[in-house]
């Protein structure tokens, strides 16, 4: 992974996290950088020596649950600059294993420049049919395939959590002075579910023990929205 690249993906992180941290969301890390977090000293060969399930290398990142927990959700984050075909052809790679392994998944991006509107925050929600072993998304149209996601198939965050909202102009200026903070980074981000890994320096310091993965209520299924087709 390029540091450009991690670093778009940290700073996507950490805007998310901050998003539902002041809306009061519990924000859970459930990464595999969390989990176990020896791996981010690994290089790519020796990241693959582990031969570590394809589960826990598709963890999502993030587990935003209510603060009764009666509404659980797993997020995956990414950081685009803004939607294309080739970046859909690209997460097909990433998210089609995670919707498999983990069901239920919402996919939260922050782009730096969507429909020509400048920085937000969509998602997208995703279930992968076992059947036919290809993604669904649930779109304002109904279920639709990955194939055919396009920039009116994301959805805003409020439509899942309802309490949060990102269309005030208060949060759009935050926003946009946050994305357009990585300016001087090219390129798109990718994540640590792929099997590249930076390299990072020797540590002095023991590294903590992997943080135990909570139990919590079944997670939410997606639901399409309230103008989906039947």
């Amino acid at each position: 992974m390029k540091i450009e690249s991690r670093l778009k993906g940290s700073l996507a992180q950490a805007v998310v996290k901050a998003v539902f941290s002041h809306w009061r969301y519990r924000v859970i890390p459930f990464g595999i950088e969390e989990t176990l977090r020896e791996v981010v000293t690994l290089d790519k060969e020796k990241y693959k020596e582990l031969r570590l399930p394809k589960i826990i290398r598709t963890m999502p990142d993030y587990i935003i649950a209510s603060m009764d927990m009666n509404s659980v959700h797993l997020v995956e984050v990414k950081f685009r600059n803004k939607w294309s075909t080739l970046n859909r052809k690209r997460l097909f790679n990433e998210l089609q294993p995670q919707a498999k392994h983990w069901g239920a998944l919402l996919v939260v991006f922050v782009f730096k420049n969507f429909l020509d509107e400048g920085a937000c925050i969509k998602c997208l929600s995703l279930q992968s049919n076992p059947k036919d072993n290809y993604l669904e998304v649930i779109s304002s149209e109904g279920t639709k395939n990955w194939n055919d996601v396009e920039e009116k198939d994301f959805r805003d965050l409020s439509e899942f959590f309802n309490v949060l909202t990102t269309d005030t102009a208060d949060f759009k200026k935050a926003l946009k002075s946050i994305v357009s903070a990585e300016q001087d980074l090219s390129g798109d981000t990718s994540d640590l579910n792929s099997t590249t890994l930076i390299q990072s320096p020797p540590s002095d310091n023991a590294t903590p023990p992997p943080r135990p993965i909570p139990k919590l209520p079944p997670i939410s299924r997606p639901r399409p929205s309230p103008a989906a087709k039947s």
